[in-house]
């Protein structure tokens, strides 16, 4: 069995997002809601350069990588209350989508040499994916308590050479 080391990896990323909604009344009687939404967020990312054993114990050198990407977004949200009769408190159900498009850095790019041989020093390039995209996602929020409000979403994003899904559950709390 080969062992593989890699010594001194760091990965580093920040971001930060933002999202401009308005509410327009769904119905009458105030239990739905839809939000056309604008998003817009922006990344940066970098992987400090690290030493590998690689394959068959030939040391792999790979360089440091950064990379930032922007990305702007326009879509839709429905949201509406529903099984107050049967739960006794109102569940938010939520659908939403939107088409995001991404710009700057598209595609990961990093130098690599075997160690045994620095002169052999080649450029490697990711796969690039599409730089727009279709988002699509349902959800569900019920109230525990006054503060407290159970969480369940299911998403996934489309683009060329790329889909990406994601499902998640958990508990909010309100201070």
């Amino acid at each position: 069995m080969q062992r593989r080391r890699i010594a001194h990896t760091v990965v580093a990323s920040i971001g930060a997002l933002y999202e401009l909604t308005y509410d327009l009344p769904g119905n009458s009687e105030g239990t739905a809601l839809l939000q056309p939404l604008f998003t817009a967020s922006v990344m940066h990312g970098s992987i400090k350069a690290y030493d590998e054993t690689g394959v068959d114990a030939l040391p792999l050198h790979v360089g440091k990588q950064d990379w930032t990407t922007a990305t702007v977004g326009v879509g839709v949200r429905w949201m509406c209350t529903m099984g107050e009769e049967t739960l006794n408190r109102s569940v938010i159900f939520e659908a939403r989508g939107a088409v995001l498009q991404d710009m700057g850095d598209t595609q990961g790019k990093v130098r690599a040499a075997l160690l045994k041989d620095p002169e052999f020093t080649r450029e490697v390039e990711s796969a690039e994916v599409g730089s727009t995209a279709l988002q699509l996602g349902i959800g569900l929020r019920a109230p525990v308590n006054d503060r407290t409000q159970l969480l369940f979403n299911a998403g996934a994003e489309l683009r060329s050479s790329m889909t990406s899904w994601n499902l998640a559950a958990g508990l909010r709390y309100d201070f």
